[in-house]
């Protein structure tokens, strides 16, 4: 059965490689909430993150298909580097309770706000729905935040010194995987209409991961050059 033709990006590959960053970052959240509400104790830290854990899937279940109708292939799979960021998220909650966890996933917030905040003032270049889909999720990060900062203050934690080198040792990293991304979506691009093309369609992680490899490649000898 011949799979149905993906329709032809007009988007270009740096702006597709920023809306899958993006999206990673969002699957990166789920896997920190997660891992969050098992450390927790108190009650209603937890159901306010698994709350806000629900709003991150809507980001995914929104920008999934948004990447689709623009001609992209969504990497439905979180950051590499977000592994170190639940190592970092877990080893804080093992002297300090709940304010360490809160304390860590405050880190990770910041970076989401930010990350979120920087993509709505590139939006207006991007397509309408797209657009809506950041905006809105831009304020469902500042909301994120807000609240575990001001719980954090409550618990009486004013500095913010940890959650500053957090979020710029992981932008940096995340900046160089991004790269790997455009390389990501300049491949599948090259290879659209071949035999790894249609069996996108029949195994898609399988030939994301095989894709990714060679954008990665490709970002390597780009860098080395």
């Amino acid at each position: 059965m011949t799979a149905p033709a993906q329709p032809t990006s007009t988007v270009d590959a740096a702006t597709m490689a920023e809306w899958n960053d993006l999206l990673q970052l969002d699957h990166d959240a789920v896997g920190s909430y997660t891992l969050a509400v098992e450390q927790l104790k108190a009650h209603a830290y937890r159901d306010t993150i698994r709350r806000y854990r629900g709003d991150h899937e809507r980001h995914i279940a929104e920008l999934t298909p948004a990447i689709r109708r623009h001609g992209g292939q969504p990497i439905d799979f979180p950051h590499p580097s977000s592994v170190d960021k639940l190592a970092v998220q877990g080893f804080a909650s093992t002297g300090g309770g709940d304010t360490h966890v809160l304390i860590s996933f405050r880190a990770n917030e910041r970076q989401a706000r930010d990350k979120y905040a920087r993509a709505v003032e590139r939006a207006a270049a991007w397509p309408s729905d797209v657009q809506a889909i950041v905006r809105d999720a831009a304020s469902d990060e500042r909301r994120h935040y807000d609240w575990v900062d001001m719980t954090v203050q409550s618990l009486g934690v004013v500095s913010r010194g940890v959650e500053v080198f957090h979020a710029r040792t992981h932008d940096a990293a995340e900046a160089v995987e991004t790269q790997g991304m455009r390389g990501f979506e300049a491949a599948r691009r090259a290879v659209a209409g071949s035999g790894l093309a249609r069996r996108a369609a029949e195994r898609p992680l399988a030939a994301a991961l095989t894709v990714l490899g060679i954008g990665l490649l490709l970002g390597s000898v780009r860098r080395s050059r």
